[in-house]
């Protein structure tokens, strides 16, 4: 609110806000009494991706659909939202704390914190929220269709789709709608769990046998595609580590401390860690030293270091699978890949790095495309104008001692030559 002739560099700037009664915050938090997570917002919020992403493009505010459902589904998984009490700001001035009026949410953006202490679903919160979660959902332009769509069910939501004009299915289809269906059934049953155990701590409230919500282990995972899932039967019958320990056998506490605090640790359903997670974990120990002082962060299909962002994949049984859109990245200034295979990890800075390897020791003698498990006669036709470029795959022998190089032999054109 500050006059646009204010030169805020100015020495006298501070005396100015003095005068004013205004005081200098050094530091700014919040505190709050967390009583248990929100899973039906964060449910409702991952349904909208692909509407809110139709919605967008029908606008020509975004071109590739994929890529804006990819990168609105991480915002929302990275966010946890949490019912909570007592939600308030801290202000530190110098040595002074100052305690702010109660507020009724915070959007924490820095901890990926979305805090309410009122019910979500009622209309005048909607109405009080809707900015915050327009900048969730990165669709600002789009607040009062937003408002609108979270008080609606899945079926009208489609039947607002059809009424704009729109073909819901356009998304439906989409290799990340996939993802974001399993995700939501995996905070489905998490929730239905947590709800279970609270009606038997109600039923027996004297039984020591009952946990309480926050001892249960139930397995939410980030994406499900970190890893294309194709990849993920290849290398089904690999062992999987259960621990840090079991992948870094000397690795000191403090190590396991910090891989802890930064790679987000995925479980299957036998406990063991997956492999994209064990793939992350060694390319973080292997770049650590590489970033001097800026941030590491686990951002699901890839790490971000500093300014570069590096694509973690799994190839543990020699075959590389890379859909279209990320082989596409690679051509992208500070984008790198990740290869995890033969149990050790190797970073490629560009398409043609990545080939040059997979050529090398003639490992593939020819280029192998891999088309979508329901493709069609129109898919052979198309190869010049390939629409859903995360549905196509790449397939790179990366370890001459898999059993996957041997495909290279059953798949030589020079013995169907006739």
């Amino acid at each position: 609110f500050l006059p646009k002739n204010v030169e805020t560099n100015n020495p006298n700037f501070i005396d100015l806000l003095s005068v004013l009664g205004i005081t200098i915050i050094d530091k700014f938090s919040y505190q709050a009494d967390i009583i248990n997570e929100i899973f039906d917002l964060k449910i409702k919020l991952l349904n909208l991706v692909g509407p809110v992403c139709l919605l967008l493009k029908n606008k020509m505010i975004v071109s590739d659909i994929d890529k804006s459902m990819y990168d609105r589904f991480i915002k929302i998984f990275k966010t946890q939202f949490n019912l909570c009490n007592n939600i308030h700001p801290i202000f530190t001035n110098e040595n002074e704390i100052i305690r702010g009026e109660i507020v009724n949410f915070y959007h924490d953006t820095v901890e990926n914190k979305f805090l309410l202490s009122i019910d979500w679903q009622n209309p005048l919160t909607i109405l009080e929220i809707s900015y915050d979660l327009s900048s969730l959902l990165s669709a600002v332009r789009l607040e009062k269709e937003i408002m609108m769509l979270l008080s609606m069910s899945f079926s009208q939501i489609e039947q607002f789709l059809m009424f704009q004009k729109l073909d819901f299915k356009e998304y439906h289809n989409s290799e990340i709608y996939k993802e974001i269906l399993n995700e939501i059934k995996k905070l489905e049953e998490l929730k239905n769990i947590k709800t279970t155990k609270k009606l038997e701590k109600g039923n027996d409230t004297s039984s020591t046998n009952v946990k309480n919500d926050e001892d249960l282990q139930v397995e939410v995972k980030p994406l499900s595609g970190s890893m294309d899932e194709t990849q993920e039967e290849i290398e089904a019958e690999q062992p999987k580590p259960k621990t840090i320990k079991d992948i870094l056998p000397d690795a000191s506490e403090e190590e396991i401390t910090y891989i802890s605090e930064i790679i987000n640790v995925n479980y299957n359903q036998e406990g063991q860690l997956d492999a994209n997670t064990t793939a992350k974990i060694k390319t973080l120990m292997l770049i650590k030293g590489d970033y001097g002082n800026s941030s590491i962060t686990d951002e699901g299909r890839y790490l971000k270091a500093g300014n570069d962002e590096i694509l973690v994949r799994s190839a543990q049984k020699g075959l590389l699978y890379l859909d279209l859109f990320h082989w596409e990245r690679l051509t992208e200034e500070n984008v790198k890949i990740a290869v995890y295979t033969n149990s050790q990890i190797n970073i490629f800075n560009s398409q043609e790095e990545l080939i040059n390897f997979t050529k090398a020791n003639d490992l593939n003698k020819f280029g192998v495309l891999r088309m979508p498990d329901n493709y069609t006669l129109d898919d052979f036709n198309s190869l010049d104008d390939i629409k859903e470029r995360s549905k196509w795959h790449f397939v790179f022998i990366v370890n001459e001692d898999a059993k996957a190089a041997n495909y290279k032999e059953v798949m030589n054109i020079n013995d169907y030559n006739f």
